[in-house]
């Protein structure tokens, strides 16, 4: 027989083995270069406001996946060699030379290797396309959900797959080059054991992981607020305390056992615990990529409840029903034609108001970035515009008296506090003279809805006197000047279809073609396009819209964070799988040995879950409190509390985490039905 046929031979014996690692390199590279072909294609990056929190989320969670991918794969090929092992070190012994072997190894590694990118690659297609599509089919189908891709997400693929087959390579050249035949053919065998730690490892651990968490992201804020100052990026590197802190916790977890109080459930449990500190390094390596991914899947889905949430408190609280501004003299609807068109829907419109506003020049603070991180605050008299409106007429619409004296102002905002913000105005210039007059913030108007369509956390408007507002109002020119007109109806909830009416009407009245958005790029002025509700100053601020047509006008942003989930919980699953696989095959003998001995099948049953719960328990746990931990130190520091539609979103995060639980339970019982499969094998 020849050496090219005894090969092929020994490949048909172990195809299991090269299919593992076909198939779970075909995977990690279709999971990355799938969700590399949505996010990079014209479609999301026309969405994702540059430099906003939407697009550093998505690149930070993809940056998880694709290191836990990249891990993943690393780790079957590793598996690959071992199960190699064996044969290669036989071949040695019986004469073959390490040449030769060398060249057999790499070429089917490379063969392999290059098949299941190349079959990644082209999967990552059609499997882009079906989860558009479900999206699409399920949330909203809409002009802007097209789907587009470009080559910068096959790029992105590709070369992923290059660094893999680079990982998988070296792994390859390290493992042949050892001289002693002997450890080759007993790498098979061979274990990372962990010896028992103490409660300080455990202890330890939580510490770390925390105070990695505090230190990277409540520091940097700190900082900026204290003193002006950008913390470096290298600043990042102490989020590698929480690594280590996960690494110590589950290092705790998988092997600690003490006799204590409880000798009967030490005894119990002496046999798989030894188990699992005799594979403790790979096991605990596999445990803290299962937190890792799960970590990031859940920080990825918990963006969508709070999202969504936050919406719908707002629109729930917002006093008015229906509200729109527009630059004075460009009047786009009279009460007349409101009320007409409310007629034809058979809406009945009430507390009709008009309110008008004027846009004064106000001092404040530039930002100047250095090289070094420090942010220089340089003061100008005439720093920008904001828009004021007057006491008494807010009053009216609020329904609720408004107190500010001469000389002094109040800034609306959604949260009610007292505490004076530095960059404030302190000076009102009017445009039209150049007389500065100082100002005095005295408090908030809160106001759950906004006067123009800008980004949350934004307030841009303020309340003046009624004896100030007509001082500047007497001289003002038109284009200084807005109008806002806000009115309710009966059951607002009903009003979807004058509402669209009427929003589409004031577009297509509106003149132009196109219109600057917050960035004061161009857009598209249109009714059917969605950007305009997210980029518009002017866009009508309709509750019946904003409750209804939310998901579709972020359908883009919510496909993108549960696409990253979608990956995530995948490889969560199929690692823990894997790992539970591995773990059948290596012990098998022990597992023999105990049922040689007399051990029941409860008995064996016993330890078969009492190590295969450390590896889906442990890690789901801790990697879905982390996350929740995360983002709600995150919703804690935005404004300093935790709002009641946070509250809600928080308790929608914890049934998303449930859900997690069920979907990693049933692969738990698929594991354990697997394991008993292998233990059982003759």
């Amino acid at each position: 027989m020849t050496a090219n046929k005894l090969y092929a031979k020994l490949r048909y014996y172990n195809r299991k083995n090269y299919l593992m690692l076909f198939l779970c390199t075909v995977l990690s590279v279709m999971l990355i270069t799938s969700y590399a072909l949505i996010y990079l294609s014209p479609t999301v990056q026309n969405v994702l406001p540059a430099g906003g929190d939407s697009r550093k989320q998505a690149v930070m969670i993809f940056a998880v996946a694709i290191v836990g991918c990249a891990i993943f794969s690393t780790y079957a090929s590793s598996l690959f060699l071992k199960y190699k092992s064996r044969e290669i070190g036989i071949l040695m012994a019986l004469g073959d030379r390490k040449g030769q072997l060398k060249k057999m190894l790499f070429s089917e590694i490379m063969l392999v290797a290059a098949a299941a990118c190349a079959a990644g690659l082209v999967l990552s297609f059609p499997l882009s396309y079906g989860i558009w599509r479900i999206f699409q089919l399920l949330i909203v189908d809409t002009r802007e959900m097209g789907y587009q891709v470009q080559g910068a997400g096959l790029l992105f693929g590709v070369g992923f797959s290059a660094v893999l087959v680079l990982c998988i390579f070296l792994l390859a050249v390290r493992f042949i080059n050892r001289t002693n035949v002997m450890d080759i053919i007993y790498e098979q065998r061979k274990s990372e054991p962990i010896r028992d730690v103490g409660k300080w490892t455990g202890v330890t651990g939580v510490i770390l992981l925390i105070l990695g968490l505090v230190l990277g992201y409540l520091v940097p804020v700190a900082v900026f607020k204290l003193f002006h100052f950008y913390m470096p990026s290298v600043w990042n590197v102490v989020y590698l305390l929480s690594a280590a802190g996960i690494y110590q916790m589950m290092t705790f977890l998988a092997v600690h056992s003490r006799r204590g109080n409880h000798p009967r459930k030490y005894y119990r449990n002496l046999i798989s615990t030894s188990m699992m500190r005799f594979l403790g390094r790979q096991t605990v390596r596999n445990m803290c990529v299962i937190i890792l991914l799960t970590g990031g899947a859940l920080f990825a889905a918990f963006y969508l409840p709070v999202t969504i949430m936050g919406v719908k408190e707002n629109v729930r609280n917002n006093p008015v029903d229906y509200l729109f501004t527009y630059p004075s003299g460009q009047i786009q609807f009279r009460e007349s034609e409101i009320e007409a068109l409310a007629d034809a829907h058979q809406i009945k419109i009430k507390g009709y108001q008009e309110l008008p506003s004027l846009n004064l020049q106000v001092d404040g603070y530039e930002w100047v970035y250095q090289k070094s991180g420090k942010v220089d605050m340089i003061y100008h008299d005439v720093a920008g515009t904001s828009t004021f409106f007057n006491a008494e007429d807010l009053s009216v619409l609020l329904k609720k008296t408004i107190e500010v004296k001469p000389g002094e102002y109040r800034m609306i905002a959604s949260v009610p506090t007292t505490q004076a913000d530095d960059g404030l105005p302190t000076l009102i210039t009017d445009p039209v003279t150049g007389e500065q007059n100082p100002v005095q913030y005295v408090g908030t108007v809160e106001f759950a809805g906004r006067f123009f369509n800008t980004p949350e956390g934004i307030n841009t408007c303020y309340v003046l006197s009624p004896e100030d507002f007509a001082r500047y109002d007497n001289h003002l020119k038109g284009a200084d000047r807005n109008v806002t007109v806000a009115f309710g109806v009966e059951h607002w909830e009903e009003s979807y279809a004058f509402a669209k009416n009427l929003k589409d009407e004031m577009i297509n009245r509106y003149p132009g073609e196109t219109v600057k958005d917050l960035m004061d790029r161009p857009i598209e002025l249109s009714p059917d396009n969605p950007e305009l509700s997210r980029s518009w100053a002017y866009y009508p601020l309709f509750k019946p819209l904003q409750s209804q047509d939310y998901m579709k006008n972020m359908a883009v942003f919510f496909m993108l964070f549960a696409y990253i989930a979608i990956i995530c919980f995948t490889a969560v699953g199929i690692i823990a799988y894997t790992r539970g696989v591995t773990i059948a095959v290596n012990q098998k003998h022990v597992f023999v040995d105990l049922e040689r001995l007399g051990a029941d099948s409860r008995y064996v049953d016993r330890c078969m879950k009492n190590q295969l719960r450390r590896i889906f328990i442990y890690p789901y746990l801790t990697g879905s409190i982390a996350a929740l931990g995360f983002i709600m130190m995150i919703l804690y520091t935005n404004d300093g509390r935790i709002s009641i539609a946070e509250a809600k979103a928080t308790g929608i995060n914890l049934i998303i985490m449930a859900g997690l639980g069920v979907y990693l339970f049933l692969v738990y019982a698929g594991t354990c039905k697997k394991f008993r499969a292998v233990i059982r094998e003759s």
